[in-house]
């Protein structure tokens, strides 16, 4: 990439050349147009600014030899210079064309120009071939979305019986789609807001050849979600699908970088009017593919993403400024045939404010600058800007709480000095990628920062080492400008109370359809109670412990199961689980900080296992988008509002929202808690036949704001109970006489 842009602005440097210049050609198939886009790497100009001469770059280690040779070993590059040459000559004359080709490592470059006078015919009929053949393709891929399109509407919900608030869900996103438009979408948990949802979008964009992105953060739910389009592909088989993991995940040797992987330079590769495999493809069947091929899973799944109506995949690959999918969302022509569909979309905003914060720590620097991977000289130009930077930040500040610092404090990072050194390292890379990574994105949030954007930079100096943070405490400007670019989006969750403060969170346009649905199941199958004699600030913590673990212990020794208990931190949740399991005997399972998958799938396994009180922290991998299986489970305890952490950041986020002229504390604090304690609930009644009860310790629950935003079927006749001292309302919920027997 960098000898590719060196190239191109030493040619363009005379004035006399465009790089990147825009090229379109329209054909007439029988009775389909194709129209085909792209962009030259550079165009010659006479002085009146005509196009003269197409000039395409390739960056390749075994160069031609001649221009005969181009059309024996690489017959693609031609085709392609030959469009642009044709495009960008007004489509009845072709402009002289040439191909130069860059050694990776800068060792030799050589140009060739085609001799457009014995190879013009031959090139134009293998043109007009392809795209005959594209034209044959679009048609047979039209045929099959439509017939794809009027199973799955025949089809509806893939279950026999609706739950209430479906079908309206169904047709709403139907409606969605088929305009063009913008929703949120609130149902509690148990709804079935994948299927709806997807039953009701999938027609539309399928019938308007429109391709379906459906985002999710969780593991789990990207299984449900399989498990969905796995029921739509036994009425609809032709229907394509992909489960797309992040490069981390997918690459056999994302350690050493893509320039030691054999997979790099494999030439083996799809025919681009082939379609994918049938059913959902996930990343063992990917990357099985990608072997026989020869080439990177990752990049193999990419090409195949462009075939698939539907995409399951996190909402980095759309929103983050670093790992979105370009080919689908760097063109606004491209990025207008999508459908988004955002699930957990509560989580959003939080989630894409982080992708516009980047952080370093003067630790990884050092060690970088220490032991440069590759040239010294120019590894350690790059690194400078921050080491100069960190001596600054430490000279100014005291003490290892984040302290914000002026924006001329930060780093004077250089993405192009970054791509010098980037040329010089070989081997494993790790360190240097995520440094260089980094360095991208400060010198982005730099911008941001000039541009207006609602940027800080912060300052630190833990034990681990000094630290420099961008933090973006707004970034619905940025979420607004994808969601305006794509065809149409969805975002639902279960916990998106006020709407009206997700919609403005989300960047989404005034006119959106704002939507809630109502608890699907019977309101007597779910008995909540608040506690107000336990006291959860954090500064009452230590003297209401006993009184917290006791009501627990009462609890469960009166109905025996499997609990949940939801904590606000993890140090107040070891507390708790080491005074219930010695003082009170309980069995106990504890989430761990930083838990991998493996550790995970195992968690949920010993818990569906029944028995225990499964003690999580709220607003974690498993407060939304899980159902706990366990045959005996009885009721979840939710341990105070679960307000975020009152440091720097979140002061900033409150003056953010005070600078709109809106309460600070209720949209920057109790917002975000009252819907981790709701996520929490939601893990009690996921169907029709779940019956449970929750528990709220805390008495605020019971006051203003907190209490005005709990969802209306926790209400007993329009008011929250309050849990009574000797749990008779608890024992007559579950049917039971005073001494805990059923009656």
């Amino acid at each position: 990439m960098k000898l590719h842009r060196a190239f191109q602005q030493s040619e363009s440097s005379s004035g006399r050349a465009l790089s990147e210049v825009a090229a379109e050609l329209e054909s007439f198939f029988d009775g389909v147009r194709i129209r085909v886009r792209g962009r030259a790497d550079l165009v010659r100009t006479s002085r009146d600014g005509r196009a003269e001469k197409v000039l395409e770059i390739k960056t390749i280690s075994s160069p031609p030899g001649t221009s005969a040779e181009i059309l024996e070993k690489y017959p693609d590059h031609a085709l392609q210079a030959w469009f642009y040459a044709r495009a960008l000559g007004g489509g009845e004359r072709a402009l002289p064309v040439s191909l130069a080709y860059i050694h990776p490592e800068g060792r030799s470059c050589s140009c060739f120009e085609l001799p457009l006078d014995g190879l013009s015919a031959d090139l134009d009929r293998r043109l007009d071939g392809l795209l005959r053949s594209a034209a044959s393709y679009a048609r047979s891929e039209y045929e099959r979305l439509a017939r794809t399109a009027a199973l799955i509407s025949a089809l509806g919900l893939p279950h026999p019986e609706p739950r209430p608030g479906q079908s309206g869900m169904m047709e709403l996103s139907s409606d969605v789609v088929r305009q063009g438009g913008r929703c949120l979408i609130e149902a509690p948990p148990g709804t079935g807001k994948t299927a709806a949802v997807l039953a009701g979008a999938l027609p539309q964009a399928l019938s308007g050849m429109l391709t379906v992105f459906y985002l999710t953060s969780r593991n789990t739910q990207k299984t449900t979600v399989a498990k969905t389009l796995d029921a739509f592909l036994a009425s609809a088989p032709e229907l394509h699908c992909m489960l797309l993991e992040s490069r981390e995940r997918m690459c056999p040797a994302w350690e050493d970088g893509c320039r030691e992987c054999p997979l790099a330079s494999g030439s083996a590769w799809l025919d681009p009017l082939e379609p994918p495999p049938p059913g959902v493809l996930d990343s063992g069947r990917i990357s099985l593919l990608a072997a026989s091929a020869g080439v990177c899973p990752f990049e193999m799944a990419l090409a195949l993403s462009t075939r698939c109506d539907v995409v399951v995949c996190d909402a980095n690959h759309v929103f983050d400024p670093g790992a979105f999918i370009r080919r689908f969302f760097a063109e606004p022509s491209a990025a207008s045939r999508c459908v988004l569909l955002v699930d957990e979309a509560a989580d959003l905003p939080a989630r894409s404010r982080a992708f516009f914060s980047p952080s370093v720590c003067r630790t990884a620097v050092e060690r970088l600058y220490r032991r440069p991977p590759g040239d010294p000289r120019t590894v350690r130009r790059a690194v400078r800007p921050f080491l100069k930077a960190f001596r600054e930040v430490e000279a100014s500040i005291e003490g290892t709480c984040p302290v914000e610092l002026p924006a001329e404090m930060a780093p004077a990072v250089r993405a192009d000095a970054w791509m010098d050194a980037w040329a010089t390292v070989s081997g494993a890379r790790g360190l240097f990628e995520d440094m260089a990574r980094t360095a991208v994105e400060f010198e982005r949030a730099e911008r941001q920062a000039s541009a207006g954007g609602r940027m800080h930079l912060l300052g630190s100096r833990p034990p681990s080492g000094c630290t420099l943070e961008w933090l973006c405490t707004d970034s619905s400007r940025w979420l607004s400008k994808r969601f305006e670019s794509v065809h149409s989006a969805i975002c639902f969750s279960a916990t998106l109370s006020p709407l009206e403060h997700f919609r403005m969170e989300l960047g989404l346009p005034g006119e959106t359809t704002l939507a809630r649905f109502d608890y699907p199941f019977p309101a007597e199958r779910l008995g909540v109670w608040v506690d107000p004699s336990v006291d959860t600030r954090l500064r009452s913590r230590s003297h209401s412990l006993d009184a917290l673990c006791s009501r627990m212990a009462s609890i469960l020794s009166l109905v025996p199961g499997t609990y949940l208990a939801f904590f606000p931190s993890f140090e107040y949740l070891t507390l708790a689980s080491s005074r219930m399991e010695a003082v009170h005997g309980a069995r106990v399972l504890v989430q761990a900080p930083g838990m991998r998958e493996s550790e995970r799938g195992g968690f949920l396994a010993e818990a569906s296992r029944g028995g225990l009180l499964v003690m999580c922290v709220a607003g974690g991998i498993f407060s939304e988008g899980i159902d706990l299986e366990a045959p005996d489970r009885r009721g979840a305890f939710v341990v105070g509002p679960c307000l975020p952490t009152l440091d720097m950041r979140s002061r900033l986020l409150l003056e953010r929202y005070r600078e709109d002229g809106l309460e600070g504390f209720l949209h920057a604090c109790v917002v975000p808690g009252v819907n981790r304690v709701i996520q929490a609930a939601g893990r009690l009644t996921r169907g029709p036949g779940d019956r449970g009860i929750l528990i709220l310790f805390d008495g605020r629950f019971l006051e203003s704001p907190w209490r005005g935003l709990l969802p209306g079927h926790w209400r007993h006749f329009g008011h929250l109970r309050v849990l009574d001292e000797d749990l008779s309302g608890i024992a007559a919920f579950w049917g039971m006489d005073g001494r805990g027997a059923e009656v």
